[in-house]
């Protein structure tokens, strides 16, 4: 199993800088992942773990 990423839904906000978008994605990593590159953000970034954990 690869690493998946599905966008749920995506927008603007008026609240945000002209060029921000919030997105809602869930990402599933398989056990493991050694081969998952790290992942980088121009802003903020908030999340949940649904199931195991992440280190």
């Amino acid at each position: 199993m690869k690493t998946a990423v599905t966008v749920l839904g995506e927008t603007t906000s008026p609240t945000f800088p002209d060029a921000a978008q919030v997105v809602t994605a869930p990402v599933d990593y398989p056990p493991g992942a050694p081969d998952t590159p790290p992942r980088h953000h121009s802003g903020p970034v908030f999340g949940y773990i649904l199931e195991g954990e992440m280190l």
